[in-house]
């Protein structure tokens, strides 16, 4: 670092300049600004996520307040309105604020209000992607993927911009937020990054040009009664299941591969309520029999992944 033109010091030519406050454009700001808002956020109660440092959550006896940080932009829900009010004068006292109402467009995602429901939905930012690929007049596709064909690296001819299609491939993950019927094609996409060819581009063409007939497809969130969740994962043709309550914040990748603990099938159903079998667990319908039987006597919403 240098001292800048113009406020050279002829007696300290080798001294520079002290950083009293960040700002936009240094390395220093958004950490800096973050752990100012951090030791704030701490001091009236709020504690941040272990799995998101940009999610932080304040608990106090029935009340609870969540608060999403993304850079200078906050999102703000609590348990009762007198709590939301009380958070913002808090965080007022501190930083200049603007309260913009209801929330209704968050990093390109639109929250429409319904009488039952949020309906979240990324239509702009999916027309973007379109526009983006070069395909604003394509034809719209049925489904996001041809079930004929199979794409591979043994061969094939190496497609000729692999910086476009590494590009389109992360613009793509992010609409999944919204978007979970894609989320599987788009991760096959993902896959060949590396050393993408022609055929892979063709399928992430096929993904655009379903969006090009779904755009304004999206998620309903409901309020759900639901009191306790549990994770299951099945073990085809080892009669096992494994059981993780969700109430422990365990990683999503670890819910998928660790080791956990396994519960044989009758142990599950008489847990249930429901009648226990002579056999191990290998029919869709017995293993049906026994989720609908959690969600009925235990009010428990049951995750599957087989």
């Amino acid at each position: 670092m240098y001292q800048p033109l113009g406020f050279k010091d002829p007696a300290h030519p080798d001294h520079v300049c002290l950083l009293r406050k960040s700002l936009y454009g240094l390395k220093q700001a958004p950490r800096a600004w973050y752990q100012r808002f951090a030791d704030f956020a701490a001091s009236i109660g709020f504690n941040h996520s272990k799995l998101d440092t940009s999610l932080f959550i304040y608990r106090h006896d029935h009340d609870t307040a969540y608060i999403l940080l993304y850079i200078d932009d906050i999102v703000l829900t609590a348990s009762s309105e007198s709590l939301r009010k009380y958070v913002i004068s808090q965080l007022s006292t501190e930083f200049a604020m603007k309260d913009l109402g209801p929330l209704s467009y968050f990093l390109g995602i639109a929250v429409t209000r319904h009488k039952n429901c949020l309906f979240l939905s990324q239509t702009k930012y999916a027309h973007d992607i379109i526009k983006k690929a070069g395909m604003t007049d394509c034809n719209p596709a049925s489904t996001p993927v041809d079930s004929k064909g199979k794409m591979s690296t043994q061969s094939g001819i190496s497609y000729g911009d692999p910086t476009s299609y590494r590009s389109l491939c992360g613009a793509l993950q992010y609409l999944t937020f919204t978007r979970p019927d894609i989320s599987y094609d788009v991760q096959q996409v993902c896959l060949f990054m590396h050393a993408p060819q022609v055929a892979h581009m063709n399928a992430l063409k096929r993904i655009i040009r379903y969006i090009q007939g779904t755009a304004d497809y999206g998620l309903h969130l409901y309020k759900s009664s639901i009191t306790s969740l549990i994770f299951i994962r099945m073990l085809i043709g080892a009669g096992v299941l494994i059981l993780v309550d969700l109430h422990q914040m365990v990683p999503l990748s670890d819910l998928h591969v660790s080791p956990m603990q396994y519960t044989d099938s009758p142990k599950l159903c008489r847990k249930a309520g429901a009648m226990a079998p002579d056999h191990d667990i290998n029919g869709f319908n017995h293993f049906r029999t026994i989720l609908n039987a959690l969600y009925k006597y235990n009010n428990i919403y049951v995750h599957t992944f087989c």
